[in-house]
């Protein structure tokens, strides 16, 4: 009798695990489908500034491939319901594993496809891409500038505050003459707290 109780008892305990997982894998497919939704809208807003001219442009070509996310996830969920209600055969995982293969192979191709364009795109559209305002935290951005002399290797440091400045001269559609983009960058460099640290300012 022990025995058989014990046995209920895992049952329970293991339903109450793949319900827990069954709500959290829905909470990331609400998640994957607004990171997907941001992901479009950051993409359509580059193409917008290609169009209007900005002086620099920030991509991530494999936010264009989030979408995939979102049916992995279903598919993930879908896996726990079956589990939950014993249905789960050898047959559908085999299902799953090959979804979740070509949903992957899916994610990579349309990101390199897409990057591939865009990258072709900005350059017709006379952008350089800007190797030193590019961070190397996984997942940064890409940044390309409207013409190689807003692209300043002394700014690489402080280029979140050019990026404020050039921010502002798009929103006056204007651009910076050269003496008022070096007179701009000398004062953002001189007021960080880097420079001031390599400096003995602190």
């Amino acid at each position: 009798m022990s025995d058989k109780s014990d046995i209920i008892h895992d049952e329970y305990s293991d339903k109450k695990r793949y319900k827990f997982l069954a709500i959290f894998l829905i909470f990331l497919c609400c998640l994957g489908i607004y990171g997907t939704f941001l992901g479009f809208i950051e993409e359509y807003s580059v193409l917008e500034k290609i169009n209007e001219k900005a002086i620099y442009i920030g991509h991530r070509s494999f936010a264009i491939g989030a979408f995939w996310v979102v049916p992995f996830l279903i598919v993930s969920c879908y896996l726990l319901y079956l589990r939950l209600v014993n249905k789960l055969t050898i047959q559908v995982q085999m299902w799953l594993v090959k979804t979740a293969g070509f949903g992957l192979v899916a994610w990579f191709l349309t990101c390199s496809v897409y990057g591939f364009w865009l990258d072709s795109h900005l350059r017709i559209n006379g952008y350089t891409h800007c190797y030193w305002y590019d961070s190397p935290a996984r997942g940064s951005p890409t940044i390309w500038v409207e013409s190689e002399r807003f692209c300043q290797k002394r700014a690489s440091n402080t280029r979140i505050e050019l990026f404020n400045y050039f921010d502002q001269q798009d929103a006056l559609n204007r651009k910076p003459t050269d003496k008022e983009l070096n007179a701009e960058i000398k004062n953002i460099v001189e007021n960080s707290i880097f420079y001031k640290y390599q400096n003995d300012l602190l």
